[in-house]
This record gives C-alpha cells, structure tokens and sequence, in this order.
C-alpha cells in the first residue's frame, strides 16, 4: 500500500473509532507509519499548507509550531507525563531531565486532593497549533501527596493512648500550675491578669455595637494576658526550679507525639503561616522517574482538562519574540472533588542548564540578587541559592517576624540553610507583581526567554534554585472560587533569537522593553493609569501626628517644594489608630499600634494638620500618598458600622482569610467581594479625600495583607483580582498606587535589606521608589557617592527617598538634589523609550515621536557623538560635550546610530503614542480656596 492511501485511511479510522481504540490504534501502529504519525491540520482539513505538525509515537508527542517553536511531551502508553523540552528558533528553554504540567488542588481545608494523572482523549488541531483533551484522575492518597508536597509530621492526628493521656493531663496540669506560679511570682503576670479579670468583670453591654467593642476589649486583654505570662519563666529567677519542672512535663507531652507521628509515618502537607501548602521544588519532583511513579497511582476520574498551545508572534519594542501561549480549561464531573487552585510547575532555564544563565526576578525578601548570573560549582550545579520566597530564619524555631531576610555576614550558599529557611517562611509563594515578578526573564548571549501571564489576577509565584542545582524551578499557582470548573489565565513564553549576541548591557534593555510592554498591556486590561515616580520625601510618623504632621506643611513650603520634591510618602498619615487612642487613653482603644486603623479619618488636630500638608501639596503641585494598610480593628467605628449592616451576609468580612487567622484575633481583613464592607470602604476614603486630601495610596504589606493574604471562602475567589479592579478604578478618579514591595503595573516602592545588592541594580528599578526607612540614608550620604547614586536611579525611572522630616537642606545628604530632581522633571515626558548605553555608560531616553529627540542621562564625562546637538536640560543652553550626573536634551538624525545602539528589525510599536500623565485628586476644601 503507497504511503498516501496509508495516511487515507488512518484518517478514515479516526473518525470512526472511539476515543481509547483511536489511542490504541495509533501505538499499535507507530512502527508501520515510519516511526512516527505525521498529522497536519491542512491534511485534516483540506488547508494546503499546515498550519502546525503533529507526530506521535509510543512514548511522544511533538508538535511543531509555524513560528519554529518544536514542543515535544512525553507519553506513558495513553499517559501525558507533561511537557518534556520546548525549543524556539533550535534555543532550548528548559532543561531535558524535567517536565512542566498542571496540577489542580484542594490542599487549603479537610481532606487535600490532587490531579496527579493525565490521560489523552485527544489531540486536536486548533488555530495553527493544538488542544490536548485529558481525562483526569484525582487521589487524596498519601503516597501520592508525599510526591508533590513537602511533608511535615503530624502530632495532632496521633492517636491517644493510656501513656499518651497520661503525659497529657501531666502536660495541662503543668500548664495551668506554671500559670498560676507566674500569677504570683512575675509582677508583669499579675497585671496583666488582673486587667483580664477586671475587663472580664464588667457586666456585658446591652448595645451590639458597644458589646462588640466590649468582646474584642476581652479578646485582646486575653493575648496580651497569654503572651505576658508565656515569658515569666526567663523573669523569674527565685522560681527557677519549679518552672524548669513544669516546663519539662509540658515538653514530655510533646516530644512523645511527634516522636510517634515521625515514626508511625503519620504525615501532613508542609505549609506556610497563612496555610498554603509548599510543594517540593520541581527540580526534584518534576523529573521523569518521579513523574512516572506519581501517575501510575491509584485514583479516580474527576473530570475532563483541556490544554491548549498556539503560536504566539509579539512586537516589543520592534523585536520579533516567537514562542507560544498556553491555557487550561477543567470540567468536572458531578460528583468529583472540588478544587480551589491550579499549580503549573517545571523548569525554565535557556539551553536547558541553570549554569551560565542569568535571571532577572524582582522581589521583595528572598536569597540572592536582582540579576543573578548561575555560575558551576565545579561539578555541573550552580553555586548558589536564589529564591523569591520571602525568607524568614525566625519562623524556625518560632512564630515568624518580618525582619531582615539574611543578615550580610551569613553565607547563603548553602543547600540546607537555604533549603531549610525556604519551608519556613511568612509568604512561601508570593503574588505575581505583589511581591515577586509578573514576568520571569532569562538571558545568554545569544538568546533572551520571558514568560508572564497576559493579565493581572489571583496569581502566586515563586522562583528558585538551590546550590547543586542544574535547573531553575518555577512554580506558579491561580487560585479560583472553589468548585468543578476552571479557565485559567492565558501564559506566554516567548524567545528572541538576535542577529549577532547581545551584550549584557544590551539584554537589560531587552528587560527594560519587556517589562515596560507587559505593563502597558496589563494597564490597558485593567483600566489602570500607571502613575511615575517622581522626587520623593519620605516621612516615617509613627506618633505625635499633630505636632509631626503639623510641622511637614512648613516644611514642604520651605524645603521640599523649592528642592523639586513631587511626591511625598506618608508612613501612617493620621489615621484614628490604636496607638493614638491608647496615648490619649480613649476609652475606644482595645488593642493595636499605629499600624491598626480603627477608622479611616482623622480627628481634630490631626485632621487640621493635614488639611495644611494637602494645602501646601497643591501649592508645589506635589502629589502626597498616603498610608494604608488592608486592616481593620474589630473595635473602631469603622467595623462595628460594617458589621452592623451586615445582615447576615455569609461569608462575613470579618471571616475573610485562611482557617482561623483572622477569626482568632482583633482584626478583619478587608474583603472587596463583600458588598457591605466595598461600599462602606469606598465611601469612606473618598470622604477622606476630599475633606483630608490624598493624590495616592502607599499601601503598606501589599504583598501579605492585600495580595497574599488571600479570601478562600467557599464559592467564592480569591482578593487579589478583586483588589487590582479597585485600584484601577481609584486610578481614574486621582488615586495613584504604590506598595511596600511590588505593585505592578503601579509603583513599586523597594525596602532595602542587607544581603539586596540594590547599588549595582538600578538598571532594574524602573518605576520604583527606593525608600530608605531602615538604613536611614542612602548609601555614601553626603558625598559624589550618593549623587552617582541618585543619578543612576533617575536615568532609569526610579527615585530615592529617605526619612527626611526636620531637614533643612536635602543636598546635605544628596549632594545637586535640587539640580538633578529638576533635570529629571523636565526629562520625564520625553523618557518613554530606553536604551542602555554600551558598557553601561549612561541611559539614553526618546519619545513617543522618534528617534530623532530625546535626553541623555551620562555617568562619565566624555565628547557627544558626531552631528549630535545637545543642550541642557533645564537651561536650554546649548553644550559641546558630556557631563556627568548632568542630563542633555539631544537630537540628531538618528539617535541610536549615533550612540551606537541598535534596534530591533521591526517597527517599534510605541512610536506614535501619546504621553498622558497621571493626575492627582485635588481635595474639594483646596478647590474651593
């Protein structure tokens, strides 16, 4: 038979048999069809020419894209073990010893499940390139769940027997009597104590709204009773003995059930302080053997998943990336579990080797640089770690702090501290643009890989690779309302393949470009108005807001206007707050320092002092963001009115967040899904707006409170898209966004810790804030240093700031403040398009018309390049060569030729749009004046 009637045939078959004997079919006949089945779109469909090919072996799948993008995935008889390589131009983009695949969940409540199995129903052509249909299995079995998830042993599932109740009565026993014992001994104790019983005492309150500051007065005396008496042993010294006695029964109790737990194998999943679970890193989980293992387990059918690759072609910048995008689609059956979240994991390294590749992650905690270039250890594996997990060494020992990740003098390339510290974090994923990278980027010379979701959403993120390591693991998470059926957010991976190997400095721009498209294109999706940095005061007022705020007015008028500061960050602006309260010993406080809000208002004094700050803004024209954190006493007026209109409204605000974290203590979280609480919390700052006066938010733990912090109530999704759509909004109504951490696409604004190489990294701070809260000063305060310092930021969008109240004259800490704020303020509408200068010598800016004008940001001095004319940013005066530290307005014919820079082979999508700056709120009090 000729080949053709062969191929004729088959397709014949296809048509007419079932899905499992058209599986069975094609392995039966692998061999006879030349090793492999070529399938074509265009054969299917009469096309004449196809648009993808798709060959199917044994123990493959392959399918070639049109933009030359080959994936490849590996197959178990009907089994999709996952995506085994996927080249771009021949450039490998990930290592061959793992796969990438999905993974659906439930492992937040009760019984965890998990997707562990893919079987193929069907390979089906679709818009020139493919659409795998999967019958899914689902297991909650423990063998399978110790495959994917970090395991930790389990005390409390042990099962109690005589010796064990006995050491338990011994253990409550011991307890209550150390209590007792610091009653009496430990002074601390005993007043604590006593306010408890005093509180406790009072007959309750006939009002709701009174008996629920009352409950939460009780709740808080109780912690604080419970934390005070948890630390009398060290103070009492006279009952050393006896405390030693009890604390040893306490232990005994306790050391028993986790001995049996770790030997009995009675396991549960690792998670993190907000209950997420932490799966293993995909370097070791994701490979084949394990791979192989995990899918052969027992499990159930639960439904139905489409994944779905297309070619993607993207002009960023006038650069052609090719690669694909993928998506995923679940239905489940009626009586199949329910799952709350979907977990892509693989590695992503270009050449399929973390060694020699350098990636970009900008992050908020975590081991390692900005730009980290892996480099071998001596036996094929990296020598370092690098994770964007929030790294916390407290929470190892006991209940995490957010401090600084890794003190400078501590070596972290160390597997097993980095490994160890990685399981014990605040965050263990953190949202992608809340803390960690919308888009993973990775280069070589002769190649440049990103990959980022098309939209911003309930999206987790975490990149990581430890010293040993010849992989770089990503795992992603999109979390969902509960239920049997899912559509995820569309991921692109995309390569470029330049003409000749581009420098370092090239390829920084090339990151530059990329993340600035994915900003826009996220921006428009949301309608979200991306506000700029511009010079920045910091103002840290933890207490005496009258006088503090009182006194920033004047000095605004004074010092921060004429200095060219346009933007002033505000840690706590005012707000009523416990600490305040506490202070001023109003009966209303029930707990919490200046960063628990009880109301969004201010009151008296306060509320005058800031009403002058928002005066003296408008003046200078200098937009003030003000303090916020996604938090609410349970005692402040604020939510016992929310509360109050509740109305049964299930789930309430109140409940928001994972297990018992916030029904356990004296804050709600706030909750933008709930109806009640959305409209209380708009109509209360945008009265704030207008009687105080805020040109932007500064919202402080983005990344735990509003990003990460996530709502997993039944039937419903998770806060962060929430969130996002009500930023985007305020953003047209004169409300700029900025985080502690990342708020992308709003501002970011970096918080320094000591093992951030942030003085060699401001290539990649655009749109960024450096606020030097801790350290206090930026770095070589007072000299060149600072001022080199300074420079290099504003040449590449991004500003700095520090702790600047009572100061008189900021150039005694950045030497040409005033000279370089001014110059960057007239170069900012002409910085929309950036290049690198070669071996990093300066940034040059163009606009949106061409690349005949633009301005120049030199970090040497040096002559202009010929037929290039240049003036004086500010001046207009014309100059004949470069200084540096001072910005040119330049034109020429052609800019990049001229500065010998290149440009991509395609025309550059941004030329011919218009510059339209964000434009702060003026509060309605100052319009009227």
């Amino acid at each position: 038979m000729r080949k053709g009637a062969q191929i004729k045939m088959i397709i014949v078959d296809y048509f007419s048999m079932s899905t499992s004997e058209y599986v069975k079919y094609h392995l039966r006949h692998a061999v006879e069809c030349c090793g492999v089945f070529l399938l074509t779109a265009g054969i299917l469909f009469g096309s004449p020419l196809p648009a993808q090919e798709v060959q199917r072996s044994e123990s493959s799948l392959t399918v070639t894209l049109p933009n030359e993008v080959v994936l490849r995935f590996l197959l178990e008889g009907d089994r999709l073990l996952g995506l085994h390589t996927a080249a771009v131009r021949d450039v490998d983009t990930t290592s061959p010893d793992t796969l990438f695949r999905p993974y659906l969940a439930e492992d937040m409540f009760g019984t965890p499940v998990l997707m562990h199995d893919l079987i193929v129903r069907e390979v089906k052509p679709v818009e020139g390139g493919i659409e795998l249909h999967l019958d899914v299995r689902a297991t909650s079995s423990l063998d399978a769940l110790q495959k994917f998830y970090n395991m930790t042993p389990d005390p409390d599932a042990v099962e109690e027997d005589e010796v064990l109740r006995t050491l338990r009565l011994q253990a409550e026993a011991a307890r209550q009597e150390l209590q007792e014992l610091a009653i009496l001994h430990d002074t601390k104790t005993s007043a604590a104590f006593k306010r408890l019983q005093d509180e406790v005492s009072q007959p309750d309150e006939a009002d709701p709204a009174a008996r629920q500051q009352q409950d939460v007065r009780r709740m808080h005396y109780r912690h604080s009773f419970d934390k005070t008496q948890a630390r009398a042993p060290s103070r009492m010294k006279d009952q050393k003995e006896q405390v030693q006695r009890f604390q040893q029964k306490i232990r005994a109790y306790q050391t028993e059930r986790k001995k049996r737990a770790e030997e009995q194998g009675i396991l549960r999943i690792h998670t993190d302080y907000f209950g997420h679970a932490i799966p293993q890193l995909p370097a070791e989980s994701a490979r084949e053997k394990n791979l192989r293992a995990l899918t052969t387990l027992p499990g159930e059918i639960c439904g139905h998943l489409v994944w779905r690759f297309t070619p993607e072609t993207v002009n960023i910048a006038g650069w052609d990336w090719q690669g694909w995008r993928h998506q995923i689609s679940y239905t489940g059956l009626p009586d199949s579990p329910e799952f709350r979240v979907l977990r892509t994991q693989g590695t992503w390294e270009l050449e399929g080797s973390a060694v020699g590749t350098t990636v970009v992650a900008m992050r908020y905690r975590g081991l390692g640089s900005i730009e980290e270039t892996f480099q071998d250890n001596g036996r094929g594996g990296i020598d370092r770690c690098f994770t964007t997990t929030e790294i916390i060494p407290g929470a190892v020992q006991g209940v995490p702090v957010i401090s600084p990740a890794v003190p400078a003098s501590l070596e972290i390339g160390d597997r097993g501290y980095g490994m160890k510290h990685r399981l014990s974090p605040w965050i263990g994923m953190m949202a992608r643009g809340g803390g960690a990278n919308v888009v993973d980027f990775q280069y070589r010379p002769h190649a440049v890989y990103a990959s980022y979701p098309v939209r911003q959403g309930n999206l987790r993120t975490c990149t990581e690779a430890f010293p040993g390591d010849r992989e770089i693991s990503i795992r992603d998470e999109e979390w969902f309302a509960k239920g049997r059926s899912f559509t995820s957010i569309p991921f692109l991976h995309l390569v470029l393949v330049p003409p000749e190997p581009f420098t370092r400095w090239q390829s920084i721009t090339r990151w530059q470009e990329v993340d600035q498209h994915v900003r826009d294109q996220m921006s428009e999706e949301l309608k979200f108005l991306q506000p700029e940095p511009l010079p920045a005061a910091g103002y840290n007022t933890d207490y005496d807001w009258e006088g503090r705020i009182g006194a920033l007015s004047g000095q605004i008028e004074s010092v921060l206007g004429p200095s060219g500061v346009r933007m002033i960050l505000q840690h706590q602006p005012g707000w009523i707050n416990g600490r305040d309260l506490r202070r001023k010993k109003d009966p209303r406080y029930a707990g919490g320092g200046d960063c628990t809000p009880y109301d969004f208002t201010a009151e008296g004094k306060i509320a005058e002092a800031w009403q002058e700050v928002s005066r003296a803004c408008a003046r200078w024209e200098i937009d003030y963001y003000a303090w916020l954190s996604t938090i609410a006493h349970k005692a402040g007026e604020f939510a016992v009115e929310v509360d109050a209109e509740q109305g049964g409204l299930k789930p309430s605000w109140g409940e928001v967040g994972n297990g018992e974290w916030t029904r356990s203590r004296i804050l709600y979280a706030f909750d933008p899904l709930n109806p009640v609480f959305n409209q209380k919390f708009i109509d209360r700052m945008k009265t704030a707006r207008d009687e105080l006066g805020y040109q932007g938010i500064w919202a402080d733990s983005w990344q735990k409170w509003t990003v990460s912090f996530s709502a997993h109530a039944e039937g419903r999704p998770p806060l962060a898209r929430a969130f996002w759509e009500l930023y985007a909004k305020w953003s047209h109504e004169g409300v700029a966004l900025m985080s502690e951490s990342a708020a992308f696409p709003g501002l970011s604004c970096s918080i320094e810790l000591p093992n951030h190489g942030y003085e060699d990294e401001w290539w990649f701070m655009q749109h960024t804030v450096k606020w030097f809260r801790a350290t206090s000063r930026p770095p070589g305060a007072g000299t060149e240093k600072a001022t080199d310092f300074t420079f290099r930021m504003y040449a590449n969008k991004a500003t700095v700031c520090w702790n600047t109240e009572g100061q008189k004259d900021l150039g005694k800490v950045v030497p040409d403040w005033t000279r370089m704020a001014h110059e960057y303020l007239a170069a900012l509408p002409t910085m929309r398009r950036s290049w690198v200068l070669p071996e990093g010598a300066g940034v040059l800016w163009l606009g949106y018309e061409g690349d005949q004008k633009g301005v120049l940001y030199p970090f040497e001095d040096g002559a202009l390049p010929q037929g290039i004319r240049a003036s004086k940013i500010v001046e207009g005066d014309a100059v004949a060569s470069v200084r540096k530290h001072h910005v040119l307005s330049v034109q020429g014919n052609d800019l990049l030729e001229a500065f010998g820079l290149i440009r991509g082979p395609l025309d550059d999508p941004r030329i011919g749009r218009t510059y339209k700056p964000f434009v702060g709120s003026t509060p309605a009090f100052v319009g009227n004046e």
